[in-house]
């Protein structure tokens, strides 16, 4: 077998480019063979005819064959029939027992050959063309609104020996600085601005101190 086929999936285990043993000398360098697996609901059944009848019609198009019924598409009953290399006269009994025949077999692939050719699916809806990616769009950093002043900040870090310092960026984004002020300290600020909802004074050339760790009071 080149493949097998149940509700859930379609193995695909050998290449179709090649033959395989299944159906005797003559069908086997003819055709391609898929195995249905047996189910026990008729849900599952008709899930794996589904997925059966899709593996059919998509080979005959990746061959670029016609649909023909009982030419390019046969069973191994019709194979056995044709040329009694075997005795088999599957599927006609397990399609039997869940009420289906091999016309309606062939009545489904026909319909999915004939969508997968018009539209590439078997429901005969138009694939959606694939949309190029979009390029990520980050998000801007807060744009500088720098304010004038004098004063003196005081600052303090309760939860460590020294206050954190930020230096930015010319586009407006921020690092951490290496340096840091030592608690309960004061430094004059000429400068503030905000930066994600905090305030910054600054106390260096491009060293800042966030409002969370320092009290502001105006020169006089």
């Amino acid at each position: 077998m080149h493949a097998f086929v149940d509700n859930n999936k379609i193995i695909n285990i050998h290449n179709t480019d090649y033959g395989v043993w299944g159906a005797g000398p003559a069908a086997n360098n003819r055709y391609v063979q898929v195995e249905l697996c047996q189910v026990n609901s008729e849900d599952q059944f008709a899930r794996s005819i589904s997925n059966d009848a899709y593996y059919v019609a998509s080979k005959l198009i990746q061959y670029n064959l016609p649909y023909i019924a009982n030419k390019t598409v046969v069973s191994h009953h019709q194979a056995a029939q044709w040329w009694g290399q075997t005795t088999h006269t599957d599927p006609d009994g397990y399609f039997a027992k869940w009420g289906y025949d091999m016309n309606q077999f062939n009545q489904l692939i026909e319909k999915y050959y004939n969508n997968l050719k018009a539209t590439g699916s078997v429901d005969g809806t138009p694939a959606q063309p694939v949309q190029p990616a979009q390029p990520e769009v980050k998000p801007q950093p807060d744009q500088p609104s720098i304010s004038l002043h004098n004063g003196v900040v005081k600052a303090n870090n309760p939860a460590s020996f020294a206050v954190p310092l930020l230096s930015f960026n010319a586009d407006g984004s921020a690092e951490e600085g290496t340096r840091g002020l030592a608690n309960n300290t004061g430094w004059f600020t000429d400068q503030s601005r905000m930066y994600q909802g905090h305030k910054y004074y600054r106390v260096s050339t491009n060293e800042w101190v966030e409002d969370t760790y320092c009290q502001f009071t105006p020169s006089a």
